[in-house]
């Protein structure tokens, strides 16, 4: 597994700038603070919120790239900053972990459903989640107004794996059916699905659902209901 993340590092440090140490960001400190090997690490860098100095860190683990604020002396984690109403973190890990085309290929093939026309986004949903059922009435209720086309992407866990193949198995499916409740047929289709979405959504840091990706493959920072909708221009 190491060796796996040693690997990673090494591809994301391609594309990024690595920086081991910038102003009083010193890697050495902060991985010992993180408990995590340094070279996890890939950026470390000072910054200003205000009057707030603070290091923001990049890292690799299992679920992917992370991002984390700690003091600049490393002695103390930061808790998530807010600015303009909505989470910083979430902010930095949506521009780290984008979806690339190829990974919305397959996410737009094994999609539970699809609402509207247009250009594709994606929101990510579980049938345990009633934040998520809240969203889709909304959609499914506004479809002859809506200006996308929205793939309906399921959350791979083990609570509701079963029920998610079943869904994803279903010939025809009504945003209003992905719920626990659903009851339906296991098949191969629905394994495959389950099992390809889930490897390309666990690499990208859903720390909650709904979560909604546009066409570009950036995820959105702000709640996903009406008004979002109607920020996007999409209604």
């Amino acid at each position: 597994m190491k060796r796996n993340l040693m690997i990673l590092g090494l591809i994301f440090s391609f594309f990024t700038v690595t920086v081991k140490a910038y102003g009083s960001c010193d890697v050495a400190r902060i991985s010992h603070l993180l408990n995590m090997d340094k070279d996890n690490i890939v950026k470390a860098k000072e910054k200003s919120f205000g009057n707030l100095s603070v290091c923001e860190i990049h890292f690799i683990d299992d679920n992917g790239i992370q991002a984390v604020f700690t003091s600049t002396d490393a002695s103390y984690i930061i808790p998530d900053l807010v600015k303009d109403g909505h989470s910083v973190i979430r902010g930095i890990i949506a521009s780290l972990n984008p979806l690339t085309k190829e990974e919305m290929a397959i996410l737009k093939q094994y999609s539970a459903v699809t609402i509207g026309k247009g250009e594709d986004y994606f929101l990510v949903v579980s049938p345990a989640c009633p934040y998520c059922r809240a969203a889709l009435k909304f959609l499914e209720d506004n479809s002859d107004k809506l200006k996308a086309r929205v793939n309906v992407v399921l959350l791979p866990n083990t609570q509701t794996k079963t029920v998610s193949i079943k869904l994803l198995c279903a010939d025809k499916l009504s945003p209003s059916e992905i719920t626990m409740n659903f009851t339906g047929k296991v098949c191969m289709k629905g394994r495959t699905g389950f099992n390809l979405t889930s490897a390309i959504l666990q690499s990208k840091s859903i720390d909650g659902v709904p979560t909604l990706f546009r066409p570009n493959g950036k995820r959105t920072t702000k709640p996903v209901n009406k008004e979002l909708f109607k920020e996007l221009n999409l209604l």
